[in-house]
């Protein structure tokens, strides 16, 4: 199993590479004269493999590739709470928690494969005091931030949680992670409070804010 996933991130970080790669012609070829064919046809190219995503619940076929995914996007950044060498669940445990619904995974998909994920979970249990919220964790593969795919996430979870009377979701985000925290403001979630050194990042201390948005 381990060798499937390691094989899986290796094509998801392949697939990344070549969109790093159609960015980087996108930016050489901007430097030339705004009239120029070639940067048009190099801006509708990359417009393309950045735009033309889909939004869906994860599926049996996803499991394999979304832990590569997972591992991929914790190493790209150190806003996450979670390190890329974190261990990761095995397939029959995703499989047992979607069947069960101990937790709700969306995935945002392009041609080239997963490209974003989105997890609502109970912290805190179903139980009939508890079970009206629910937990999000938010991630999306660096070359595709600031394409709207994190709201697209949002905004299918959001559905379902209405669907499902979900009345409360919350999150932690780290104080300094300017562009997370405007992006959950602007859906309508508000910091309630910060929790003082919350998170080791490379042996700093860091304060995280916890918020949350009433959607009943």
């Amino acid at each position: 199993m381990a060798a499937n996933q390691n094989a899986t991130f290796n094509r998801q970080k392949f697939s990344l590479f070549k969109i790093r790669c159609l960015t980087s012609i996108s930016n050489s070829i901007n430097q030339l004269s705004r009239y120029s064919p070639k940067r048009l046809k190099a801006t509708i190219l990359l417009q393309y493999y950045q735009m033309n995503y889909t939004v869906r619940r994860l599926q049996r076929k996803d499991i394999a590739e979304y832990l590569a995914l997972t591992q991929y996007t914790d190493s790209e950044t150190d806003f996450l709470g979670s390190d890329p060498t974190d261990p990761r669940p095995s397939v029959l445990r995703i499989l047992s928690s979607m069947k069960e619904e101990r937790q709700v995974l969306f995935v945002a998909a392009n041609a080239n494969g997963l490209i974003g994920h989105l997890g609502g979970f109970w912290r805190r249990g179903k139980n009939p005091r508890l079970g009206h919220c629910m937990n999000v964790g938010l991630a999306i593969a660096k070359d595709y931030w600031g394409n709207g795919i994190g709201n697209a996430l949002m905004d299918a979870f959001e559905q379902w949680a209405t669907e499902h009377k979900i009345v409360r979701l919350e999150l932690e985000v780290m104080t300094h992670n300017e562009r997370a925290v405007a992006l959950y403001k602007k859906r309508g979630f508000e910091i309630e409070g910060t929790k003082k050194k919350s998170i080791c990042i490379n042996g700093e201390y860091l304060d995280e804010y916890l918020m949350a948005k009433l959607i009943d």
